[in-house]
């Protein structure tokens, strides 16, 4: 350790300086150079996590008690994100992630639930042999870590790493002493108790109870990604086959009701195809599922102005600005409106997606759009 602390001080130089760099290459967000040759744990700390962890925890201020519910953050960043490039969907930290979107109450049972494992952990380990004592500290180390790692990082989001840490974190806490008679209840108080069939009973009933829980389980994740697979079927065939693409689209709808990923998608290809009637009912559908979709909000209002119904496209855009006021298609598209300028979504759409694409009628608006304060 001293050795480490020597060399470690050699090469950064006066600690307070050093630390005083990182907090600032932490907090202050700028664009680093595309070749790195440095790995990714001696790379800038510059990121957006700062600017996410701010928004999290301003989350969790305005909803204390319960929190913003489970994946609610996207929305949030957006409004007070201060680019128009970074679109996370998560804050980067579980405990933050806990308290923005499961509020102290949520927070407190998660909390719970591990430290009750890490206090079974502990009698176990003291009352092991060194063989199921080491696998018992393993498997507590092994969550602890997961634990740690992701305070700064999306491990949550990974099933991959998430089940297994969280699986061995419960394993700590239940492993038993190896004696096989130790569980079992001796016949002579079975039988005098006279309840042999109960348990027989209790212990279906238990099962059905567990089969019924894992079939709900397995349908609501099977769904979401049923209803996922045939939305990017459906976006990658409207060329080709733009019937069935829509009836992909409509189906993945129905699939999964609370999505609105379906109904944009099918609302951008009828966008594509000129098919105004059908896009605009594609994007209120959307609507309906998510009101804080400032994309259905945006196309809708490209619509509308594309027919010279300019009130009721500022009207669209005034929405999508208020829920991502960041956008600077957005912004470009209401100057326009504004100045009664035609308004074209094939190619308003072009710019959201080619930031570099400069089209000749709209070059001026683009250009105060980018210079204002």
């Amino acid at each position: 350790a001293v050795a480490a602390i020597s060399v470690g001080l050699s090469h950064v130089g006066d600690p307070r300086d050093w630390a005083a760099r990182q907090w600032h290459d932490l907090a202050h967000s700028y664009s680093l150079p595309t070749q790195d040759d440095r790995s990714r744990l001696l790379a800038s700390l510059s990121g957006r996590r700062y600017e996410e962890w701010r928004v999290a925890w301003r989350q969790f201020e305005r909803h204390p008690l319960l929190g913003a519910g489970p994946d609610n953050f996207a929305a949030a960043y957006l409004a007070e994100r201060s680019d128009n490039f970074h679109e996370p969907r998560h804050p980067h930290s579980l405990p933050l992630k806990l308290l923005s979107q499961g509020g102290i109450l949520g927070t407190g049972l998660f909390t719970l639930a591990v430290v009750a494992a890490g206090w079974l952990a502990g009698r176990r380990r003291r009352t092991l042999d060194a063989v199921g004592g080491g696998t018992v500290a393993a498997c507590l180390v092994a969550g602890a870590y997961w634990l740690l790692h992701s305070s700064v990082d999306i491990l949550w989001e990974i099933p991959a790493l998430a089940a297994p840490a969280m699986g061995l974190l419960a394993l700590s806490a239940s492993v038993e002493r190896g004696d096989p008679g130790r569980a079992e209840v001796p016949p002579s108080r079975e039988i005098a108790s006279g309840s042999p069939w109960a348990a027989r009973r209790a212990a279906r009933g238990a099962s059905l109870v567990g089969a019924v829980a894992s079939l709900a389980i397995a349908v609501a994740l099977a769904l979401p990604w049923l209803s996922d697979l045939y939305a990017q079927s459906g976006a990658k065939a409207w060329r080709a086959n733009p019937a069935q693409a829509y009836r992909r689209l409509e189906l993945a709808s129905a699939i999964d009701p609370l999505s609105a990923d379906p109904l944009l998608v099918e609302g951008s290809i009828a966008l594509r195809r000129r098919e105004a009637s059908r896009a605009r009912r594609a994007f209120l559908r959307a609507l309906e599922r998510d009101p804080a979709s400032w994309y259905a909000y945006l196309q809708l209002a490209l619509l509308e102005g594309s027919l010279g119904h300019y009130r009721e496209a500022e009207r669209y855009l005034a929405q999508s600005l208020a829920l991502n006021p960041n956008e600077r298609v957005t912004r470009l598209a209401l100057r326009m409106v504004k100045e009664g300028a035609p308004i074209d979504p094939q190619i308003l759409n072009r710019v959201f997606v080619d930031p570099a694409f400069r089209p000749p009628g709209i070059e001026s608006y683009t250009h105060r759009v980018e210079s204002r304060p």
